[in-house]
């Protein structure tokens, strides 16, 4: 197979046969629930980061827990290092990429309202 046309559902298929068997089902659960059909269409070579954030990270965020999304993150990113060591590419474009954690979700769930006798305190205050 040409490794220029290859696509990423494609390596995954050709790579989950070199996974340990106690992982096995947890990698192809992943793969066929959320890498396919997240990224599975496009060109391993041509995979870049703005669009793995974009189209995969942001989107398992939307629906996951940063632990999930962590786990989901880090079984891709083993795909791609089988992919250096058969010199389909060359580096790893995926290391360093920003996961949210528990308490930056958390403090942008939390919105401060104001009481409307709060709201008229602070109004009369700054028309002092």
């Amino acid at each position: 197979m040409e490794h220029d046309n290859i696509t990423v559902a494609e390596w995954l298929e050709i790579n989950k046969n070199k996974w340990k068997k106690t992982t096995l089902i947890q990698c192809e659960l992943a793969v066929k629930n959320h890498m396919k059909p997240l990224l599975g269409h496009y060109k391993l070579k041509k995979l870049n980061r703005a669009t793995y954030q974009t189209k995969y990270i942001n989107e398992l965020e939307r629906k996951f827990k940063p632990g999930t999304v962590k786990l989901l993150h880090s079984l891709f990113k083993i795909a791609i290092n089988a992919a250096i060591e058969e010199e389909i590419l060359a580096r790893n474009r995926f290391i360093k990429i920003v996961i949210k954690d528990e308490d930056t979700i958390a403090s942008k769930a939390k919105i401060n309202f104001l009481t409307p006798m709060v709201m008229l305190c602070k109004n009369w205050n700054n028309s002092l």
